[in-house]
């Protein structure tokens, strides 16, 4: 606009119109460079702006990098503690499944003495039957050979009275 404006002016010899048209085209190109400085303004704060808004986005993203790496680094150590919790569970079973089995075999061993205590005593227990029906029988032969002997001295010495009575 400007340029047009000064190609259009006639030259002329005039001073007068030659200030004139000097102070007119200052006053324009003044007036042109504080528009293209008020342009260029508005261009940086345009580019302020997209330089803002990129920097919004990267600080974002930033953020959602920072979130989703937290959400990871939280869902690691929920699947450690999850497989730290199976381990201690196949852990406890194992021992669960020792100790009943340890707790099985004291039982049959003390099963097992148990009944061989039993037959133990139940060998003491026959045995002392067996020597005490020997001892019955003893004791009714002894008592029978007593009766018997008591009887046969009676009759010797029944006998022993009739001869000596004769």
């Amino acid at each position: 606009m400007i340029e047009q404006r000064v190609t259009q002016t006639v030259l002329t010899n005039d001073l007068e119109n030659s200030t004139l048209d000097k102070n007119q085209y200052e006053l324009f190109v003044s007036h042109y460079d504080h528009e293209l400085k008020i342009q260029k303004a508005r261009e940086n704060a345009r580019r302020t702006e997209k330089e803002k808004e990129a920097e919004r986005f990267d600080l974002l993203m930033h953020d959602f990098l920072d979130q989703t790496m937290a959400e990871e680094r939280r869902q690691n150590e929920l699947r450690r503690k999850i497989e730290k919790l199976h381990h201690s569970r196949q852990l406890y079973e194992t021992l669960q499944a020792k100790n009943h089995e340890i707790q099985m075999v004291g039982v049959q061993k003390r099963r097992l003495e148990l009944l061989n205590e039993i037959k133990r005593k139940d060998r003491r227990s026959e045995h002392f039957l067996k020597d005490k029906q020997d001892t019955t029988k003893l004791s009714r032969t002894l008592a029978k050979s007593s009766q018997d002997t008591r009887e046969y001295i009676r009759e010797t010495n029944e006998n022993f009275d009739q001869k000596a009575k004769k």
